[in-house]
């Protein structure tokens, strides 16, 4: 599959040097569309070659899988939601609209955390969760640190990251896209965290 994305982008820079400028400009558009999901997969496409610095990183479109089929496990709420900040946050990607890829992934981890505490609220606490509590971010971390969901260095953690997805702005030392792409990450794989937390949690009371 890298070889055939390698010669279909190759072959699209030979071509562009011969074909008149309204075909250039339609293939061309669907090239960059292309070499930015995969960027969004950690794949750098360079000096005619696909090079994959951060192989280690998780397939982003088999990481939304594991994510949605985790959601649905845990009957959380809002998917519809939920899963379009998620979509959003790919599509301004592409479109490098940097910072509101960035704010897309925030609403997304954003939305997870509230599920999360609500589905434990509803499940083991027997009650509904309160709306000061639903609709405060940092209300909704110390309600996941208090009721052992997760750590007190782990919600630090979580804050952290928190505050750099709720900031605007490139930063100075890092490229526009790395940033929004490296966050988006970081988006994906601290809902996927919690959500393996709270099924764990239910799983030791037989709830899920």
């Amino acid at each position: 599959m890298v070889d055939l994305t390698t010669d279909i982008l190759n072959k699209s820079n030979e071509d562009s040097k011969t074909e008149s400028d309204g075909i250039q400009t339609s293939i061309r558009s669907k090239i960059i569309e292309l070499v930015k999901s995969l960027e969004l997969d950690g794949y750098i496409y360079n000096n005619s070659r696909l090079l994959i610095p951060e192989s280690d990183v998780l397939d982003i479109k088999e990481e939304k899988g594991v994510l949605e089929n985790l959601f649905n496990l845990l009957g959380l709420q809002n998917k519809e939601t939920i899963f379009h900040h998620l979509s959003l946050s790919e599509e301004h990607y592409i479109n490098s609209k940097w910072d509101d890829s960035i704010s897309n992934s925030r609403k997304f981890l954003e939305g997870v955390l509230q599920e999360v505490a609500a589905k434990h609220s509803a499940n083991v606490k027997k009650i509904d969760i309160t709306d000061s509590i639903y609709s405060k971010p940092v209300r909704v971390r110390e309600y996941l640190e208090k009721e052992r969901l997760m750590e007190s260095k782990e919600v630090g953690t979580l804050a952290s990251v928190y505050g750099l997805l709720s900031e605007t702005g490139g930063h100075p030392y890092m490229a526009q896209n790395d940033q929004a792409r490296l966050l988006r990450h970081l988006s994906l794989t601290f809902a996927q965290f919690v959500m393996l937390r709270l099924q764990g949690n239910l799983g030791k009371t037989n709830l899920v």
